[in-house]
């Protein structure tokens, strides 16, 4: 895969952001873009700070389990051998909640 873009967490955080339905829309369409033809990714820093932002600051925060579904649906397709082992270990502590 050829990565041209580092998507920003500010970014992430408005695709699911459904206070602001209007930047949802458009950034939905850019990662829609970005997942066809495989030139998006994103940093552990960045799924970090996505995950914090969007189950405690966000206007309609989501629980940590639905944040990460929705998450893992849109871009299980795209995530690397060392992705999977984090989802692994995420899911560990999902489970622990």
């Amino acid at each position: 895969m050829n990565v041209s873009v580092l998507v920003d967490t500010n970014v992430l955080v408005d695709a699911y952001d459904r206070a602001a339905p209007q930047k949802q829309k458009q950034t939905l369409a850019a990662f829609d873009y970005l997942v066809v033809h495989g030139s998006g990714a994103l940093s552990t820093q960045v799924l970090a700070e996505f995950f914090v932002a969007i189950t405690r600051k966000i206007a309609v925060p989501l629980s940590i389990a639905n944040a990460y579904t929705r998450f893992e649906r849109r871009f299980q397709h795209r995530i690397s051998e060392r992705g999977c082992a984090f989802r692994k270990s995420f899911r560990a502590q999902l489970s622990d909640l």
